[in-house]
């Protein structure tokens, strides 16, 4: 496997990656495809979609540690969890709940930590898929305060789409650091 053109749009260079480590036709990957419900990619399969993505794009996840616990937990007590855990950059669903605050905000979120946290716990599932492009399955309800959402249900409701929004996210950050 080898890398592609930069100027490449993110999104079809993750298609690209999506179809050949999950042997998946180029027209079942689409930006609305949710990874684990519709292609399948389980744990061990997002640890390797994540080392893929790291390589081909030469960007850096950051390491987190995860169990049952902390997939069981109400989200913005797990974001609180993951967000002290990170070794440096922005998880995934730190992107999510950095875009879900600012979706809600019209662009600029408040610089104050306290209303940030207030303002996400006040959003609802659906709030938080529409900010990234994320799509609820059918047995979770987008009226659902984030409060009462685990971050299983969000795992679940992430699409091609939002870890294209990510990968993007990583890139413009690493071309601003000096």
């Amino acid at each position: 496997m080898s890398r592609m053109p930069a100027k490449v749009p993110v999104l079809d260079r993750l298609r690209t990656i999506l179809c050949e480590l999950f042997v998946l036709e180029r027209e079942e990957v689409r930006a609305d495809s949710l990874l684990i419900g519709e292609l399948g990619v389980d744990s061990i399969g997002f640890l390797d979609l994540a080392f893929t993505i790291e390589d081909r794009f030469d960007v850096v996840f950051p390491d987190i540690k995860t169990d049952a616990q902390l997939v069981g937990l109400p989200l913005p007590d797990a974001l609180r969890r993951l967000e002290q855990n990170a070794a440096g950059g922005t998880t995934l669903f730190g992107y999510v709940k950095e875009e879900a605050i600012r979706h809600a905000c019209g662009g600029t979120a408040p610089a104050d930590g306290q209303a940030r946290e207030e303002l996400f716990a006040r959003q609802t599932l659906g709030d938080l898929a529409r900010a990234v492009g994320a799509r609820i399955p059918a047995d979770l309800e987008p009226a659902t305060p984030l409060a009462e959402v685990r971050l299983a249900h969000v795992f679940r409701a992430i699409t091609v789409g939002t870890v294209a929004g990510y990968v993007e996210h990583l890139l413009a950050a690493k071309d601003i650091r000096p």
